[in-house]
């Protein structure tokens, strides 16, 4: 009895002390836990909520604060404060302490001819190193710091390390949440240094040479970023999901936030849905955050292959869910690909106890609509049809295309058929006299660009300046097949075949084109998607971007 209270004892223990420790990196008063600010000038008089101000400005910040904190989805912890002080001294910094992010005014007004996208920058970087426990760092050197390991770690190599990442990372959320690719962080340390009246050099950092230079390779390094989840998109939008998945897996090595689990969790049960027998097993279709059209066969044999890429994106769903308990779409996905795999108790619970809870909670309709759109197919495929009747309708009456497709299979058995202008190769769109059929025979690419996502995926990349649009191209290595996106820039004049171009609505991509052969929703928009060649919408239902697109087997 003693041996086995002694176990549970040290069960408990190990379970706890985690959360202890967690607890005093978080909330204690631990002076050695810190991140350099951003500049430090001979004031160091610690920043003092006295200095607090409440004005418009603050709320402007706090506004773009709120979008970056949404964008990394990441609520397991309390997230910092953020105010905006009348100081001048650190520019920005964040107090572990008090738990907050400071903005000085004065860098506030210096950013503010850059637009909200500095700002945006300037709060990413200090969240990011909230984010990354760049503070736990800093704090586990101090500890040692009378050893020669813990003067080592405490560096200002380290300290630099730290610093690129969160201008790397804290740039990422920035695009993420909204903001676009900034490029001008080098500009905005130089000016900040003028502003601050500060020399060339600070004790305890780069130069001002260097850190601007530093600044100009990690935008560099984050462009690649970016465009490596850009293509991941693509690839997704003209269902190659094991190509997506691929990337968006590169992105979790660096970068975790829930929407990028939940992508990726997606790609995964749109990979399965190419085991299922379509008109026996896929009758009705199942809603998917991102709303990617189900398609494909059935290797009788694959049961076991389905049921293994359902179980990992049930597994990518749950860490999305992780990061953020009230993030709904990844509670109807979860609810989705359970309902996959025949598992209609739970898929029941997580859509209407859990999505459909969460959703109505948050405002979030769309998910609302959809989840009970699954609840729909579930009953139908008890055999309940009056109650899957009934919930297909009323999401059809608020116009949810899912309830109007699934309402039109229940009462026909035949999924609605969709009239497309399908475009030929004979028809692949070129762009400023560039087409992809021609690039594919011998192609090009930017050496400084290639990215190995693994042994199997290499991402290649072509642009100029000068040219108004770029390619992205994907070897799949265990294929050998390569996909070609050939794509405009924003601000580009390019037209397509049916003299689309950038700035033109969705409704005039419709009635040139016709219905697109698929629409996948965004988190600012959709992609409208057709034989070769796609268009971007964003919010105001105007195109962004255009793509034609091409895929041929590789001979090298």
């Amino acid at each position: 009895m003693k041996s086995r209270k002694m176990r549970l004892f040290l069960s408990l223990l190990v379970y706890f002390i985690p959360v202890i420790v967690t607890s005093h990196f978080l909330f204690g008063q631990t002076p050695a836990l810190s991140t350099l600010p951003l500049v430090q000038t001979a004031d160091t008089t610690p920043t003092s909520p006295e200095k607090n101000l409440e004005n418009q400005d603050l709320e402007k910040i706090k506004n773009i604060y709120q979008k970056l904190v949404s964008a990394r989805g990441d609520f397991r912890y309390r997230v910092p404060e953020v105010f905006l002080r009348d100081e001048v001294s650190r520019v920005a910094s964040i107090d572990y302490e008090r738990l907050e992010i400071v903005l000085e005014e004065k860098a506030y007004i210096t950013c503010q001819k850059y637009g909200d996208a500095a700002i945006a920058f300037l709060l990413g970087h200090e969240l990011t190193h909230y984010y990354e426990k760049h503070a736990w760092r800093n704090g586990f050197a101090a500890d040692y710091s009378d050893l020669k390991v813990g003067k080592n770690l405490k560096s200002l190599q380290d300290q630099v390390a730290n610093e690129t990442q969160a201008d790397y990372l804290g740039g990422f959320l920035a695009y993420s949440a909204g903001y676009g690719m900034f490029e001008k962080s080098d500009s905005i340390i130089g000016d900040l240094y003028k502003e601050y009246k500060l020399g060339e050099s600070i004790v305890g950092y780069p130069s001002l040479s260097d850190r601007k230079e530093l600044a100009k390779r990690t935008t560099k390094k984050l462009e690649s970023l970016i465009d490596v989840f850009e293509m991941g998109n693509l690839l997704a939008a003209i269902g190659k999901y094991s190509e997506a998945y691929q990337y968006y897996n590169y992105i979790l090595m660096q970068y975790q936030s829930r929407e990028i689990y939940n992508n990726i969790g997606v790609t995964s049960v749109m990979n399965a849905l190419q085991y299922f027998d379509k008109e026996k097993e896929l009758i009705y279709n199942y809603p998917l955050e991102i709303d990617l059209v189900m398609t494909g066969s059935r290797d009788n044999s694959s049961i076991e292959t389905r049921n293994e890429l359902l179980k990992n994106a049930i597994r990518q769903f749950d860490a999305s869910i992780n990061l953020d308990p009230e993030y709904s779409p990844a509670y109807l996905n979860k609810a989705t690909a359970l309902a996959l795999m025949g598992d209609s108790v739970r898929a029941k619970f997580y859509a209407k106890e859990e999505a459909l809870v969460i959703a109505l909670r948050n405002h979030d309709t769309k998910t609302a609509i959809e989840s009970e759109v699954l609840l729909g197919i579930l009953q139908a495929k008890s055999g309940n049809k009056v109650s899957a009747k009934a919930l297909f309708e009323k999401a059809a009456t608020l116009n949810n295309d899912l309830g109007k497709q699934n309402l039109a299979i229940l009462n026909s058995r035949i999924p609605p058929s969709k009239e497309t202008k399908r475009i030929s190769l004979a028809e692949l769109d070129s762009m400023s006299g560039k087409d992809l059929k021609s690039f594919a025979k011998k192609p090009q690419k930017n050496d400084d660009k290639i990215v190995s996502l693994n042994e199997d995926y290499t991402f290649f990349q072509f642009y100029i300046d000068s040219l108004d649009y770029k390619i992205f191209f994907n070897l799949d290595g265990t294929t050998n097949v390569r996909t070609f996106f050939l794509i405009t820039k924003p601000g580009s004049s390019s037209k397509s075949n049916k003299n689309i171009g950038i700035g033109d609505t969705d409704e005039t991509v419709i009635n040139s084109y016709g219905p697109p052969d698929k629409s996948i929703e965004t988190p600012r928009g959709s992609i409208l998607v057709y034989g070769n060649v796609l268009f971007i919408i964003d919010q105001d239902k105007k195109v962004k971007q255009w793509a034609s697109f091409y895929s041929k087997k590789s001979l090298f």
